[in-house]
C-alpha cells in the first residue's frame, strides 16, 4: 500500500506541475494557432482552385477539421520530460534517485501522465469546441463511437510518444549535448505522424511503409478515427500495430536504460 501511495503521490505532483506551468502551455497553443491559420488559408485556396470536391481523399470540411485537430492532438501527445532526464544525467541529479526507494522509470511515467491529465482536460474541451464549430459550419458528422475510439487512440499515441522519447533520452549517457537530437526528433516525428498535413499527400507506397512504423499512429490515426475515414478493419489493425510497438519500445527502453546506467558517473548535483 505504501508503494501505491508513493506513486499516486507522484501522479498528483505531476498534475500540480501541469497546472503550475499553465502559462507556458497556453503560449505554446497560441503560437501554434499561426500555423493553423496559414494551413487553413492554404487548403481553402487549393480547394477553391480545384475542380474536385475531394482532394487526397478529404472533403474541404474534413481537411480543415484535420488541420485544426492535428495541432491539438500533437499537443496532447507531446512530451518534454526528455529534457529533464538529460539534465539529471548531465548534472548528476539522477544520483538522488539511486539513493532513494523510488524507481526512476516509474517516477518519470507517473509524473508525465499526471502532468498530461491537466493538459488533456483543457485540450479536450478545445477539441470538442472546434468539432462543434466544424459540425455547424462545415457539415462535419460526429458520433459517440468515434469519440470513444478517439480517446483510446490518444491514450495509445501518448504511450508510444513517451516510450520513443524515453529511448532517445538514454543518449544523454553517451552524448555531452543532446538538445539537437531532441529538436530533430520533435520535427521528424511531427512530420511523419501527420501533425503538419495528412500523410495521404505522400502517396500510397509511402503510407504502406509508414503503416509499419509507430509515427503514423500518434496524430494521423486518432484524427481519422474521429473523421470517420477509417474502416473497422483499419482500426483493428491500427490498435494491433500500436500495441506491438508499445511492447517493443518498452522492452527497448528498459534494455537501453539498464545498459547505459553502467556508464553513469555522478558529477555535480
Amino acid at each position: 500500500m505504501n508503494v501505491v501511495k508513493k506513486y499516486v503521490k507522484l501522479l498528483s505532483m505531476g498534475f500540480q506541475s501541469g497546472i503550475e506551468y499553465r502559462a507556458d502551455f497556453f503560449l505554446r497553443i497560441v503560437s501554434g494557432m499561426f500555423v493553423i491559420i496559414v494551413q487553413c488559408f492554404l487548403w481553402t485556396a487549393v480547394f477553391k482552385n480545384s475542380q474536385d470536391s475531394v482532394i487526397y481523399g478529404y472533403t474541404y470540411g474534413q481537411m480543415i477539421t484535420y488541420v485544426i485537430i492535428a495541432a491539438l492532438v500533437a499537443q496532447m501527445s507531446s512530451t518534454g520530460f526528455q529534457w529533464d532526464i538529460a539534465y539529471d544525467v548531465k548534472d548528476g541529479g539522477l544520483s538522488k534517485f539511486l539513493a532513494q526507494p523510488v524507481n526512476y522509470t516509474l517516477y518519470r511515467v507517473f509524473s508525465f501522465f499526471g502532468k498530461k491529465i491537466s493538459q488533456i482536460l483543457l485540450l479536450t474541451v478545445m477539441t470538442f469546441a472546434v468539432l462543434g464549430a466544424c459540425t455547424f459550419f462545415l457539415d462535419f458528422e460526429l458520433s459517440f463511437t468515434r469519440i470513444l475510439l478517439f480517446f483510446i487512440f490518444i491514450t495509445l499515441a501518448i504511450s508510444i510518444n513517451f516510450l520513443i522519447y524515453y529511448c532517445l533520452s538514454t543518449l544523454a549517457f553517451v552524448m555531452l549535448e543532446i538538445w539537437g537530437v531532441f529538436t530533430l526528433a520533435n520535427q521528424t516525428i511531427l512530420f511523419l505522424s501527420g501533425g503538419v498535413f495528412p500523410l495521404d499527400v505522400f502517396g500510397e507506397k509511402m503510407n504502406q511503409v509508414l503503416a509499419f512504423l509507430p509515427f503514423k499512429y500518434i496524430v494521423y490515426y486518432p484524427i481519422n478515427v474521429l473523421n470517420g475515414r477509417l474502416t473497422l478493419e483499419d482500426i483493428k489493425q491500427g490498435v494491433m500495430v500500436e500495441m506491438v510497438w508499445i511492447i517493443l519500445l518498452a522492452i527497448l527502453a528498459c534494455l537501453l536504460w539498464k545498459k547505459n546506467m553502467k556508464k553513469y558517473v555522478a558529477v555535480g548535483g
